[in-house]
């Protein structure tokens, strides 16, 4: 925080505390009747409701963050499963207007269940996207999600990550590693798979701003927007990178294939299913689970056999 920044607080917290101790913190005011007690602090505390709300308007601008961060109260990513051993983890993200368990249906069961992913642990990431007065940004998901990483000890106890990230989660996703990247931490990261991820934007994003609905996502989805722009940047200098996958469908109304193979390695399109069915598989058959959970294991063990012995 900035001197000046230091100095409006304690400015601001002074001049409360002499309005308080005037108000009731003298001996004058005991003296006085009951109802003039009750008018004194009623107007003390119609001056701490003024200053609160000033202070919360003006924090952000003078200390350029927030007393009450949006990420407050959000928990850490559900395990779906954990081994005793295992140094792999394999995390899922969902994307907008989505949940940990609505987006995926049937597929954390079937990933749980599947015998070549035994030495994978399995996390689904729960965040809010509708909640409008939290009004979160791409990029503070992601920093918040790498936070938690850290703080729990998840670089030290993973050697190999792997993300499957839907719509948004694969910005959301990028934007982890790079965070973690800046934070010269061991990079985990080997491999962010995307399904119909926006990472040139979506039209849609128009429409939730119309509708006042997760503004700050809206504008972040906005194709041509500052953060999509950072992050394209930010991708493209980003030396020794995961492998990126990506799955898109002609059939998707939301984010166009151009969109969802940005930046990509490889991608793959589905010949049908839209936009929510991609991560919807009904069984371990179905080319929606094939196709990503094979990609993982490739990848896992082209690692194994270029890891010294």
């Amino acid at each position: 925080m900035s001197l000046v920044a230091h100095a409006a607080v304690v400015v601001v917290a002074g001049a409360l505390t002499i309005r308080v101790y005037r108000a009731v913190g003298t001996t004058a005011y005991w003296k006085v009747s009951g109802a003039d007690r009750y008018r004194a602090a009623r107007r003390v505390g119609t001056v701490i409701g003024i200053v609160l709300a000033l202070a919360i308007a003006v924090w952000p601008r003078v200390t350029g963050s927030l007393i009450i961060p949006p990420t407050a109260g959000l928990e850490e990513p559900a395990v779906v499963r954990r081994g005793t051993q295992n140094h792999k983890l394999l995390v899922l993200l969902h994307g907008w207007n989505g949940d940990a368990s609505g987006t995926w249906n049937q597929f954390p069961q079937l990933l749980k269940n599947d015998s070549r992913l035994e030495e994978f642990d399995l996390w689904m990431v729960e965040y809010p996207t509708v909640l409008a007065r939290r009004n979160l940004r791409i990029r503070q998901m992601s920093r918040w999600l790498n936070e938690l990483m850290v703080i729990n000890g998840r670089y030290e106890q993973y050697t190999e990550i792997y993300v499957i990230a839907h719509s948004m989660g694969g910005l959301i996703a990028r934007g982890m590693l790079l965070e973690n990247r800046l934070a010269n931490n061991n990079m985990a990261y080997k491999s962010v798979i995307s399904i119909a991820s926006p990472y040139r934007g979506a039209d849609i994003a128009r429409l939730l701003s119309t509708l006042g609905l997760s503004r700050g996502y809206a504008e972040d989805l906005r194709p041509g927007s500052e953060m999509l722009d950072s992050l394209r940047d930010d991708w493209n200098s980003f030396r020794d990178r995961p492998h990126g996958y990506c799955l898109t469908s002609p059939h998707d109304a939301v984010v166009s294939e151009d969109s969802a193979i940005y930046q990509c390695n490889e991608y793959l399109r589905y010949p049908q299913w839209g936009h929510s069915e991609m991560v919807k598989p009904e069984s371990t058959a179905d080319p929606r689970y094939q196709v990503p959970v094979e990609r993982v294991l490739r990848i896992a063990s082209e690692h194994e056999t270029t890891q010294p012995r």
